[in-house]
Order: C-alpha cells, then sequence, then structure tokens
C-alpha cells in the first residue's frame, strides 16, 4: 500500500479549502509538483489583484463542493 493511499483523490480542477470552515475557496492546477504525490499547485478562484498559485500539501487540503 501506498504512503499516499490515505489521501482524498484531487486531480487538476478540484475545489477545496485550506482548512475545514475556511471561507476562500482554491483550485488544484497541478498534482505531484517535484515528483511529490503529497504536493500539488493550488490558486485562488476568484480573480483578483495580486493572487498567485502556491505549492500545498494535498493530504491538508479540504475538499469543497463550491
Amino acid at each position: 500500500m501506498s504512503e499516499y493511499a490515505h489521501l482524498v483523490a484531487l486531480e487538476v480542477g478540484s475545489l477545496v479549502k485550506l482548512v475545514a470552515g475556511g471561507v476562500h475557496v482554491f483550485r488544484v492546477v497541478e498534482v505531484d509538483v517535484d515528483g511529490d504525490p503529497d504536493l500539488g499547485l493550488v490558486e485562488y478562484v476568484e480573480e483578483t489583484p495580486g493572487t498567485y498559485p502556491f505549492i500545498a500539501r494535498l493530504s491538508r487540503l479540504v475538499p469543497t463542493d463550491e
């Protein structure tokens, strides 16, 4: 069994929050960053000045339907 078998299957396009009960919604734009299946590139879903994609641990993100 893979070390990351417990992860929710997040894929490119999945909508997530950084924490449970979070207000802001982010979109996964890349998975398996630098060969690490637990790293993903996420970006804020609303277009606002000064936002940029950043790397986050997929295992810590909370899937959302928003």
